[in-house]
């Protein structure tokens, strides 16, 4: 990416300013210029992906993912003793009953 926009840029100087649209031709008297333009550009695009990409995952994980199961969590720790001798029935049951089919 970064030889061919150089290569870009050196045969835009060649041409001259008077063959080109108005928007290349400051880069063409230029090409140190345009090549640092180049090299901005591609920073910000990288930068911009970075943010919305990368942090935008992480952020998905960290409030969907573990702040959900949290509040799933929360609500099954009612405190009433009840409810957590129904599940570990449940879940010696299930244990059992595996265990069986593996064998």
């Amino acid at each position: 990416m970064g030889a061919r926009s150089a290569h870009l840029i050196a045969s835009w100087a060649e041409l001259g300013p008077e063959h080109l649209s108005p928007m290349l031709a400051p880069f063409a008297s230029h090409p140190v210029a345009g090549l640092s333009f180049v090299v901005l550009g591609l920073a910000l695009i990288i930068g911009i992906w970075a943010g919305v990409g990368i942090d935008g995952t992480v952020r998905f994980l960290s409030e969907k993912l573990t702040l959900g199961l949290g509040d799933r969590v929360r609500r099954i720790q009612t405190g009433r003793l009840q409810d957590y001798l129904v599940c570990t029935v449940f879940l010696t049951v299930g244990v059992i009953i595996v265990t069986s089919l593996l064998h």
